[in-house]
């Protein structure tokens, strides 16, 4: 988007809509994570029932960081935000 453009939408009280998730722009990322989502969610569901058996709770960041990293194998998205 050009300057312009972002000033007429907030002029117009307009939305810009920035999607994160890798595979809408590159189709094999797409794939494996589909392939892999079965242990993605099993890792989080044992993560999660670990904590319950201890009577921890799961924080929004704990929960947050065993869905991103899921099992071993899960690709890395093609794209890097800056640190």
């Amino acid at each position: 988007m050009t300057d312009d453009m972002l000033r007429a939408l907030a002029k117009n009280n307009g939305v810009a809509q920035v999607n994160f998730f890798s595979g809408f722009v590159d189709e094999d990322y797409r794939k494996a994570t589909a392939a892999l989502a079965k242990d993605r969610d099993a890792a989080v569901e044992a993560f999660v029932a670990q904590h319950k058996a201890e009577g921890k709770t799961v924080t929004y960041v704990e929960y947050d960081r065993i869905d991103e990293s899921g099992p071993p194998g899960f690709p890395e998205p093609p794209f890097k935000s800056p640190d």
